[in-house]
């Protein structure tokens, strides 16, 4: 099954700005971030990534089939009072000449 950009993250765009390509992901997209947080030089980087791990894990979840050569989990345990999200993206990679690369898309 084929994994598209959108289907990990919503509406997921390549864009480029005075010629350099970058992927950019509307806060829309991810849930709970606020420009606040998203800010590059006054934020927090590990909202920014949780968000993104977050909204990730919960669009591949919820795929009709499950994606061709990963595995993706999450889950929210209380202990001590404390939500402590957990994430886990596993790959299944082809490794020619020293390089990772993913296998064909069915």
């Amino acid at each position: 099954m084929a994994v598209r950009p959108t289907d990990v993250i919503v509406d997921i765009s390549l864009e480029t700005v005075n010629t350099v390509s970058g992927i950019f992901i509307p806060l829309t997209s991810l849930p709970g971030l606020t420009s606040t947080e998203a800010n590059p030089a006054t934020g927090d980087g590990r909202e920014v990534l949780r968000t993104i791990c977050n909204a990730a894990a919960t669009n591949l979840s919820t795929m009709p089939t499950t994606p061709t050569g990963m595995y993706v989990s999450f889950s929210e345990p209380t202990q001590n009072g404390q939500k402590r999200q957990d994430f886990t993206f596993l790959f299944d990679v082809n490794v020619p000449a020293n390089s990772y690369q993913l296998p064909p898309q069915e």
